[in-house]
């Protein structure tokens, strides 16, 4: 056991770390007045610099598919889907800075597997999600590599989940610094609901929202480029079945029309917060006008196909 002495009314924190890996923490045997301990303050040294963006994790999902063809999974009560992940470090830099600094998916991802390793290892069936299957091709492509997918879980595919974001972020805008790719995901995040002061810590600003992020970017003033050029940039347009979802990223409030070719009108819509929806079910099939106009005045044209 450790013990730890001083005056009264002083206070002292114990730290355990590992060499090789292991995950350590102070257990209390069920002996009273002894700590049981807690992963406060174990927030990795590699996570304590400037120019980086801090990521925890949360159970998106605690059920995945094996090749056997059964679904495995982890225990509900201890890996809630839409909870903060156990495993998920916290802390307080020297600074005061309170880490991470928001969370994303990170239990039972599935992911790709290094086939060297599948080959040297031999992994079960029960241990791979999903593989190429090259039993109906012939010559060269029945002979090329076969590549696998598994599950796992961590902060380390937590963060490469953010570098996907961030990296889309950074294709609609190169010069975003890592201050301002940092403010976009943490101001844009989630706030989720929290019991207790530690599951506060761990979520940070909350759940990655990719969407929000995107949106809020696109909403910025182009730095290049007139007043049309920012539109384009601001513009986004999702059609599915029965329905078009259109945006101008920024605006309070949206006006949609859909005109045929022949200039006769086939449909209304408004919608608010930067976005809105237009029915197409019903309509006859053909080429249509999308036009979406802003309360700002900004418009946008776009030709659309109901099918």
């Amino acid at each position: 056991m450790l013990t730890i002495e001083g005056a009264a009314g002083q206070g002292a924190s114990a730290f355990i770390s590992s060499d090789n890996g292991d995950m350590l923490t102070f257990g209390n045997r069920g002996l009273t007045g002894y700590v049981a301990g807690s992963p406060a303050e174990s927030i990795s040294s590699m996570a304590c610099g400037e120019n980086v963006i801090v990521v925890g994790s949360y159970n998106s999902r605690n059920t995945f598919p094996v090749l056997q063809g059964t679904i495995m999974g982890f225990d509900e009560q201890a890996y809630p889907v839409d909870g903060v992940s156990s495993f998920t470090s916290y802390g307080t830099t020297f600074s005061g800075k309170k880490l991470p600094e928001l969370c994303a998916p990170g239990m039972t991802v599935i992911s790709s597997v290094s086939t060297p390793w599948v080959k040297a290892t031999g992994p079960s069936s029960g241990d791979l999600s999903a593989k190429v299957d090259r039993s109906g091709l012939s010559g060269a492509m029945k002979a090329s590599r076969t590549d696998y997918w598994g599950q796992m879980q961590g902060t380390s595919m937590a963060t490469p989940y953010v570098s996907g974001v961030v990296a889309l972020l950074l294709e609609q805008d190169p010069t975003l610094t890592v201050d301002r790719v940092r403010d976009l995901l943490v101001s844009t995040a989630q706030a989720m609901p929290a019991d207790t002061e530690p599951v506060a810590l761990k979520w940070g600003a909350g759940r990655l929202d990719a969407e929000n992020a995107m949106r809020k970017l696109l909403g910025m003033p182009s730095s290049i480029g007139d007043v049309t050029a920012d539109t384009e940039r601001r513009f986004s347009m999702e059609q599915s079945d029965g329905c078009i979802v259109a945006g101008i990223a920024g605006e309070a409030g949206l006006r949609a029309t859909l005109t045929s070719i022949a200039g006769q009108s086939a449909g209304t819509a408004k919608g608010s917060g930067g976005t809105v929806t237009i029915a197409t079910s019903g309509m006859a099939p053909g080429v249509y006008v999308l036009t979406v106009e802003g309360n700002s005045g900004a418009m946008i044209s776009r030709k659309v196909v109901v099918r």
